[in-house]
């Protein structure tokens, strides 16, 4: 995992403490990434591990002060105080603070999601904030790769990560609890026989990323179908004779025939 990407820190922070009083956020743009163990965090350049988190704590300061020497942190105070660095990458930089909104507003590793209240439908607890006047969409889960990193503490399993990373979800608990980064919808109390992108569709249809999926499995399998030379060849069975291009010609260019006239 390449941790020095602040995205990839803050998807390790989905089991973190919710009584923590320091930004999951905070310590993750402090280079710092969530071991796990308690309140526990360590950075991903230096190694410094840090806890036992107070009230007024700032994560860069702390970082700065017990470890001025670490490389990360001193890029990321140059930076801040506006001067440029050779080690600093400007585009990182932009990135991660059009970011922070999204991250911020949407509260996707606030670690309070036991305070929402599901509304159960067909005994799956199903939230849509697909109609909210706030964008759901995550950029922070937009890759599969990203959703599937959130899954380190999933409790299924009947029902894998990768699937459900591929449905669009990723996991913020508790329980089986996950959401799409796309329309925000979130789905809970998974049964044995469900098939996420199924569900995914059944309680969220307007999705914006299951239109965009169903758009490229359609592309997908009509090109894996007909991918290799003899498959496409086969095609041409019934192809009528009076036209002047041969099937050999076609099918090495890619074609194959669907039998409608030519």
């Amino acid at each position: 995992y390449d941790f020095s990407c602040e995205l990839y820190r803050m998807s390790t922070y989905s089991t973190f403490p919710a009584g923590v009083p320091v930004s999951e956020r905070s310590l993750a743009r402090a280079g710092f990434y969530y071991t796990g163990v308690n309140d526990k965090v360590k950075c991903f350049c230096c190694g410094l591990m840090l806890d036992n988190w107070k009230l007024g704590d700032s994560p860069i300061q702390k970082h700065k002060q017990l470890y001025p020497s670490c490389s990360f942190i001193q890029n990321l105070v140059s930076a801040s105080l506006g001067s440029t660095s050779k080690n600093t990458s400007p585009m990182r930089n932009s990135f991660a603070h059009s970011l922070s909104p999204t991250l911020e507003h949407s509260s996707l590793f606030s670690g309070s999601y036991s305070s929402l209240s599901p509304n159960p439908l067909n005994s799956r607890a199903v939230e849509d904030f697909s109609s909210s006047r706030t964008n759901p969409y995550s950029y922070a889960m937009s890759t599969e790769e990203a959703r599937f990193l959130t899954y380190h503490m999933w409790p299924l399993t009947f029902l894998s990560p990768s699937e459900l990373a591929r449905a669009g979800f990723y996991y913020i608990g508790p329980g089986d609890r996950v959401a799409c980064f796309a329309c925000g919808g979130k789905l809970s109390n998974w049964e044995p026989k469900d098939d996420a992108m199924s569900e995914h569709r059944r309680h969220f249809p307007n999705c914006p990323f299951l239109e965009n999926s169903l758009e490229t499995l359609r592309f997908s399998i009509s090109n894996l179908s007909m991918q290799t030379h003899a498959a496409r060849m086969r095609t041409f069975m019934y192809w009528p004779s009076s036209v002047p291009v041969q099937p050999e010609q076609l099918a090495s260019a890619g074609f194959y025939y669907v039998g409608v006239s030519s």
